[in-house]
């Protein structure tokens, strides 16, 4: 990914009729939204692209991540028939499997992946295809990822302590860095959510789809990043036309987040 622009070279469907639309009433819950239904999961007022993931996706949301934060709806959206969002803190154990309730919803633990990069976790190159059909990915800020981490693949710290005996193997991609706009403390290859879904996807092409070359992806998980584009071009576009805005400070290289068009360019948009 380019540095100015971070989606050059991807195929991503075109954003552009997103920008007009207009906020409407949810089918589902009647609620008004604009562009989808946030709790609903429901496009508004258009037709999404279309995913077809390889395996199945299975989110995790914390319970105190806000709808409207997370990235991970955007996932759900463009390819619905193979992702599910549940919300739960792994808390409730189920008595008679000695594991938190809400892994019934994964029939096959030794066939799942957890996306977290904890310290014994393996990039896609290192675990064989035939071994999983399932990604389980940990939805909330990092703090609150490395809680549901902690339940399932054991503390995140200093020794390596064994995981519980889930039968859950940690996946890790390779590092990346994120353009999410929000602040977070943490380094630049913290990525947001649909950015670790998306490299993992396209990661797994990239191995088991390519023959490991990269040249021969086709961008067929490019749209993963649809609404998260779209997003991205908003502020963008935002505080290029006004320039007197100041982008946060609190984010790491925030002088360079915003690419600010030229002086003569700038009176243009003021115009």
């Amino acid at each position: 990914m380019s540095t100015e622009n971070p989606f050059e070279g991807l195929q991503i469907s075109d954003t552009s009729a997103l920008v007009q639309l207009p906020r409407e009433l949810c089918p589902n819950c009647d609620t008004s939204h604009k562009i989808y239904c946030k709790q609903c999961t429901v496009p508004l007022g258009h037709t999404p692209p279309k995913v077809k993931l390889p395996i199945a996706l299975h989110l995790f949301r914390h319970p105190t991540e806000r709808e409207g934060k997370t990235t991970s709806v955007h996932a759900k959206l463009v390819a619905p028939d193979d992702v599910t969002i549940t919300v739960d803190n792994f808390r409730e154990i189920d008595e008679s499997t000695g594991k938190p309730t809400v892994l019934s919803l994964i029939p096959n633990p030794e066939r799942a992946l957890v996306l977290f990069p904890s310290k014994d976790a393996k990039t896609i190159d290192e675990i064989d295809p035939a071994s999983f059909d399932t990604l389980i990915v940990l939805d909330g800020t990092w703090k609150q990822a490395r809680a549901l981490a902690s339940v399932l693949l054991g503390p995140q710290g200093d020794p390596i302590v064994p995981a519980p005996k889930y039968g859950l193997r940690p996946v890790k991609i390779q590092m990346r860095k994120t353009v999410f706009w929000r602040y977070q403390k943490y380094g630049e290859e913290h990525l947001a959510t649909i950015e670790a879904i998306y490299w993992f996807m396209r990661e797994y092409a990239v191995k088991h789809e390519c023959a490991g070359d990269e040249n021969s992806y086709d961008g067929k998980y490019d749209d993963l990043l649809f609404y998260y584009k779209h997003n991205y071009d908003i502020i963008q576009a935002d505080y290029q036309q006004n320039p007197q805005r100041q982008f946060t400070t609190k984010k790491r290289n925030a002088e360079n987040y915003i690419v600010r068009p030229p002086k003569n360019e700038q009176n243009d948009l003021l115009k």
